[in-house]
């Protein structure tokens, strides 16, 4: 009955009241119940853009009362109001991490790339299929990375221009959302969360090549602010944005709540150290033993890291496109200016040191002269209670 429906409103929050009858609402019965933002009002499960109730209880000047008479109505479900309380702020961060496929070639044979941890962990090892492009390749990259490294999210292969950030795509793979640092053209990416068993280091072997270390960069993303509600009625939960107010959509979440998502009281881990290396890459042109120059457009990938006696080389033409191939310096050849034909070696970079700063001196203050000739002299600022020495 209408009693039971009114029952049911007031029960959880609702009102009602009769129009009135002088043409605001033509004496018919309404009611109002509060609901969350975005939630649907539902009869017989489907959702109501309106509610109408007919025939109409009670029309013209009687309709002025207290409450609405009792009708029959048909049998449907309610979706009472629901409460939803605050039950927590979350911090999210993920770790972003790239590796390049720079000093490698697609037309390697039995190519295989060894991950390897810190603390000890042990190594993981992937294989390479024979692939017929370097895109195809990166993805084969991150196909193993995606199989082997079992805490990694949202594995794809990206392209980025060197030094772009925020990134600029190329080669036809998507854009990266985060800029990393090392990363040259073609990368398979990946995320972790913070404290999941991270890579440190990646190495490639192949016939043709043997103990290359792989460009790998790792990089933490700004912490994004997340408030939990849960629906007291029903146990839901619902994660909102704290910056725009937006709840994150189901598909976001996983077993129901966002990823690497935090209560706010919690620190996260810090990331664990990657040996260092320095890494670049020059433009050129390749000259045989006589100084005549052999190719033109060549760019040189260098890498220096800390234990090794030699550079990484690779030298590349048309590099970031489809028609990117690997050529050779001629034996007695070298690499050079296009311009002037003078060789181009890549410098290890040298770290520069800050010297410290001496303190600035009260020129105000008297001055004093030690020395036993004008030579030696030396003068200092005076200080108060030093008179005589």
């Amino acid at each position: 009955t209408l009693a039971e429906f009114v029952e049911a409103w007031e029960e959880s929050g609702g009102k009602t009241w009769v129009a009135g009858f002088d043409g605001t609402g033509g004496g018919e019965c309404h009611w109002y119940c509060p609901v969350i933002d975005g939630a649907d009002f539902l009869i017989d499960g489907e959702a109501q853009d309106a509610v109408t109730v007919s025939p109409n209880p009670r029309n013209g000047e009687d309709a002025w009362d207290d409450e609405c008479q009792s009708v029959k109505l048909p049998q449907f479900a309610i979706k009472q109001s629901d409460t939803w309380r605050f039950a927590g702020c979350f911090q999210q961060q993920f770790d972003e991490a790239g590796v390049d496929n720079s000093f490698t070639s697609f037309r390697d044979t039995n190519a295989s790339i060894t991950i390897k941890y810190a603390d000890d962990c042990p190594d993981g090892t992937f294989t390479l299929p024979n692939t017929s492009s370097w895109t195809n390749q990166v993805n084969a990259i991150s196909a193993g990375i995606a199989a082997t490294v079992a805490d990694s999210k949202e594995n794809s292969a990206y392209c980025t221009i060197p030094n772009t950030d925020p990134p600029i795509g190329c080669a036809g793979l998507p854009t990266p959302v985060i800029f990393l640092p090392d990363m040259k053209w073609r990368y398979a990416g990946f995320r972790l969360c913070p404290g999941d068993k991270t890579p440190i280091e990646f190495i490639y072997n192949s016939d043709q090549r043997q103990d290359i270390v792989l460009d790998y960069n790792i990089k933490r993303t700004p912490t994004r602010l997340i408030d939990r509600f849960i629906n007291e009625r029903t146990g839901e939960s619902r994660w909102v944005d704290c910056n725009t107010g937006i709840q994150i959509p189901f598909e976001e979440l996983v077993n129901g709540k966002p990823l690497c998502a935090f209560p706010c009281e919690m620190t996260y881990p810090g990331q664990p150290e990657i040996p260092p290396c320095q890494s670049g890459f020059l433009d050129g042109c390749i000259y045989d033993e006589n100084g005549d120059k052999q190719i033109e457009g060549v760019t040189l990938i260098y890498k220096f890291c800390e234990g090794k006696d030699l550079p990484q080389l690779q030298y590349l033409i048309a590099v970031g496109t489809d028609d990117q191939e690997e050529v050779q310096v001629p034996d007695g050849g070298y690499f050079g200016d296009c311009d002037t034909g003078e060789p181009i070696n890549p410098e290890e970079p040298v770290e520069e040191i800050e010297c410290p700063k001496c303190p600035e001196l009260d020129v105000s203050a008297p001055f004093y002269t030690t020395g036993n000739n004008a030579e030696q002299a030396v003068t200092f600022p005076h200080e108060a209670g030093n008179e005589g020495n």
